[in-house]
């Protein structure tokens, strides 16, 4: 199937290109969740599997909500 397929030499150029893209996507990326701090990892991690009380818990964030009296 792909020995139809014919690609020029400046075709060849876009899809290096493209690769280098991703891959430079990619490592930046991981370069972020490798440097995150533990607070941040710990925070992201719950989002979407914690309900709105738990995660006022865990985070030292600031909500919008007034406090209740």
């Amino acid at each position: 199937m792909f020995r139809r397929l014919l690609l020029e030499d400046w075709q060849n150029t876009f899809v290096a290109i493209a690769f280098f893209l991703i891959l430079t996507g990619f490592i930046l990326i991981l370069i972020r969740a490798v440097t995150m701090r533990k607070k941040d990892r710990d925070y992201m991690a719950g989002l979407p599997l914690q309900s709105d009380d738990d995660r006022r818990e865990v985070s030292d964030k600031p909500s919008n909500e007034k406090p209740s009296k």
